[in-house]
């Protein structure tokens, strides 16, 4: 975040840009839009998903737009379809407090599936730099969730699938659109499920794939 704040105000100051596009995460987005707002220069963000990109206290910043869906409905879809595509009844989420993408995500997921008559017993966050989930999957291993919701990028997802198959959860994992990635382990996320930006319409060959 501070260091695209710096590169925002560079931008703008120093080389007089008119627009900005980026950035790609909410974390970083999020002050730069501020930045944008601030000086009256366009910003454009590809795939920042939380609500705060685009709106600060209920008012819409007026040079800020996003060309993806946003956190509440990808939440609100991810719930749904666990509760009548995967059935589930019972949900843990795990996700990174220091991170509004994160933070976001995990929230909308919560109460969108408990609004649909699911229940969460676990709901905890770790930190930016945590590699040991051991304790939290403890706690989800003790709860025999059927869905285990991860809503973070898929680095921090490799390691928390790895570490959930080696403490024997079963749950179905789903997440959101941080897991895109080709370096997603899928072998340690295999039988799970994320939503993403995508378009059956779209015929490329990398978009089939």
């Amino acid at each position: 975040p501070t260091e695209g704040v710096n590169a925002a105000n560079k931008l703008i100051t120093q080389d007089g840009v008119k627009a900005i596009v980026g950035s790609v995460s909410s974390k970083v987005s999020i002050p730069v839009s501020e930045v944008a707002q601030t000086n009256k220069v366009i910003m454009i963000t590809p795939t920042s998903t939380n609500p705060k990109v685009t709106v600060d206290n209920g008012k819409r910043k007026d040079f800020v737009y996003r060309a993806c869906f946003i956190d509440p409905f990808q939440g609100t879809v991810m719930a749904k379809f666990a509760l009548e595509t995967v059935k589930a009844k019972k949900a843990a989420v795990l996700y990174d407090n220091s991170n509004d993408y994160s933070k976001g995500l995990a929230e909308f997921f919560r109460d969108a599936f408990k609004q649909g008559g699911g229940t969460v017993n676990v709901f905890e966050s770790y930190g930016a730099t945590d590699k040991d989930f051991s304790a939290l999957l403890t706690k989800v291993a003790a709860d025999s969730p059927d869905f285990l919701f991860l809503p973070d990028y898929y680095n921090k997802v490799n390691l928390i699938a790895t570490q959930a198959k080696e403490k024997g959860i079963k749950a179905t994992l789903g997440g959101g659109d941080g897991w895109d990635s080709a370096d997603l382990d899928t072998k340690a996320t295999e039988g799970g499920y994320f939503s993403n930006h995508y378009s059956p319409d779209d015929t490329r060959p990398e978009v089939k794939d």
